[in-house]
């Protein structure tokens, strides 16, 4: 969608880059309710962190189009509550941060290095914060 605040022209060509925070909620309403058989907080810590990482990234020899920081959040906290069936709902916050390509041009190369060994500088300018929860149906939330 684009609007008078659109600044940016439409490409396929620009980073997603952000940092990710999450937090999860289990179904659990008192200790009582914890499952008989051991359950390892951390292993599942460990397993969600992975789940991210492999649905931001994708594959390592493809990676993985990203058309927004919006549709790369919804993916991967879908894809925790499709793998883990005792989280009831997934919170993530994703920054838009921004990443400009370096003007590399001299006498030899006088225009802008593009998708050629790219290097990117961050910026301080303001970003938005993309944040959103996606709850079970069944969840109390």
């Amino acid at each position: 969608m684009r609007d008078r605040y659109t600044l940016l022209p439409e490409t396929r060509e620009r980073i997603v880059a952000t940092e990710v925070t999450a937090w999860w909620r289990y179904p659990f309403e008192h200790i009582s309710q914890l499952p008989s058989k051991p359950f390892c907080f951390t292993q599942r810590y460990q397993d969600v962190k992975k789940v991210l990482a492999d649905t931001f990234f994708g594959p390592s020899d493809v990676g993985v189009y990203s058309p927004s920081v919006q549709n790369t959040l919804y993916l991967m906290a879908r894809e925790v509550l499709t793998r883990f069936p005792d989280i009831a709902s997934v919170q993530l916050r994703m920054p838009n941060l921004h990443f400009l390509p370096v003007n590399l041009g001299g006498k030899e190369n006088p225009g802008l290095v593009k998708f050629a060994d790219d290097v990117y500088m961050p910026t301080d300018e303001p970003h938005g914060t993309i944040e959103a929860t996606l709850s079970r149906a069944n969840s109390k939330l």
